[in-house]
């Protein structure tokens, strides 16, 4: 693992944030630095625990490559797409025929990225939980996140399933109470 490294996003925002970035000998956590001020030790020990599981389980170079590969079949289908509705409009068509069809696939894409996401952050979760040994934190550190970036904790079936990247919050403390019982 790189750096932890905190960056001044009180400036900008009041939502609570951290990520991994950066390839090899540039990996790195950052940390908002209103989760760092605002937040208690147990809370943000889940966090980087969290983030760690990105790391352990090679989460960003599996996301890059997960866009390599629906990249080029994509943009094939994006001009397949764009052939088939511009033939009927015509050459003028065919700007609106782009649009649409880039719309169309990057919204299916998307759909099936947001996914695989919730599953690599489930299983960011699962790792924080073992490495942390602290469900107690977990659960106040979810609870305390919905409230803070005003999320809901449990949206939608349809909404979800479509648009989360993340398991919902109502999950989430389902996790943590679950990996407490069993211990």
């Amino acid at each position: 693992m790189g750096e932890v490294y905190r960056v001044d996003a009180s400036r900008r925002t009041t939502a609570i944030n951290a990520y991994v970035g950066g390839l090899g000998h540039t990996k790195r956590v950052v940390l908002y630095d209103n989760l760092i001020d605002d937040y208690p030790e147990g809370q943000v020990r889940s966090v980087v625990a969290h983030e760690l599981g990105h790391v352990e389980n090679s989460d960003v170079p599996r996301g890059l490559l997960w866009v390599a590969i629906v990249a080029l079949p994509g943009m094939l289908l994006v001009q397949r797409l764009t052939e088939a509705i511009g033939e009927r409009g015509g050459r003028s068509a065919a700007l609106p025929a782009l649009a649409l069809s880039l719309g169309l696939v990057s919204f299916g894409l998307t759909c099936a990225g947001n996914a695989l996401s919730r599953s690599v952050e489930g299983r960011a979760d699962a790792y924080a939980l073992e490495l942390t040994q602290d469900p107690a934190a977990f659960i106040a550190l979810e609870r305390s996140l919905t409230l803070r970036n005003l999320g809901d904790p449990d949206p939608p079936a349809a909404f979800h399933t479509l648009f989360g990247t993340h398991p919902t919050t109502a999950e989430r403390i389902g996790f943590g109470e679950a990996f407490g019982a069993g211990r």
